[in-house]
């Protein structure tokens, strides 16, 4: 079976879930990966608010963009665990 060659991400844009304009933007300046985060740049009391964000943050752009990705708090905590329950509903 022939694989294709694996694509070197070599630019990664992280920003703040909470900030839909910053998240949407971030599909656009040209880098290889754009990650959404839930973890230290949201307040807790945001917290959901972030991950709803997050979630439409994830449906990629008509014609390509980077590669898409949610940064979660560490499974371990609360929020962690809550982090993956939201974004077990996402998009593939």
């Amino acid at each position: 079976m022939n694989r294709p060659a694996p694509q070197l991400l070599r630019t990664w844009l992280i920003t703040p879930a909470l900030h839909a304009d910053r998240c949407e933007k971030a599909k656009s300046y040209g880098a290889d990966v754009a990650l959404a985060d839930l973890e230290d740049s949201v307040a807790p009391a945001d917290k959901a608010t972030a991950r709803a964000i997050a979630a439409r943050f994830l449906h990629p752009a008509v014609g390509g963009g980077p590669v898409l990705g949610v940064r979660v708090n560490a499974p371990v905590t609360a929020d962690g665990i809550r982090d993956l329950a939201a974004i077990s509903g996402y998009p593939h």
